[in-house]
């Protein structure tokens, strides 16, 4: 659908959904990202980056 979604633990922020979540079970829209062409993605332990 286009849109960008995360999920998992997100202790330090690293989830982008705009607070520290400690435990996102079911993958959530990232909203910020809503109007953005996202061309890659890259996800670890403990971050998430986007390259628009």
């Amino acid at each position: 659908d286009g849109k960008a979604y995360s999920f998992g633990n997100g202790y330090d922020g690293q989830l982008g959904l705009g607070s520290r979540l400690l435990d996102v079970s079911t993958p959530h829209q990232i909203v910020f990202l809503e109007n953005v062409k996202v061309a890659r993605v890259s996800c670890g332990e403990n971050h998430s980056a986007f390259l628009t």
